[in-house]
């Protein structure tokens, strides 16, 4: 593992910035922190003791989550159709 060299930047007049190496090495660390607080935040979610989700909770879930993918969806679509149809072209001015 080499150590963080901080260079001027030629672009700035103050300023430093990483080499692409280190950036991508402090990015990767940086992403696996948060998939490992995502995960325990999951673990620990799902780990709580009480009552169990009533069968109404679960058909509230199940309502939500198609809801929300045949949004995704009709979105999606919209896009595609707006996209063969011309309507994403920048304008023509005569």
């Amino acid at each position: 593992m080499t150590i963080a060299r901080l260079e001027p930047s030629p672009s700035a007049t103050v300023g430093f910035r990483l080499q692409p190496e280190t950036a991508a090495c402090v990015h990767s660390s940086s992403s696996s922190f948060w998939e490992a607080a995502a995960g325990y935040f999951a673990y620990s979610a799902m780990a709580v003791e009480g009552e169990p989700i009533p069968t109404e909770g679960y058909v509230a879930l199940a309502l939500g989550a198609g809801f929300s993918v045949i949004v995704g969806v009709g979105l999606m679509v919209l896009l595609f159709f707006s996209s063969r149809r011309g309507y994403d072209e920048p304008p023509h001015f005569r």
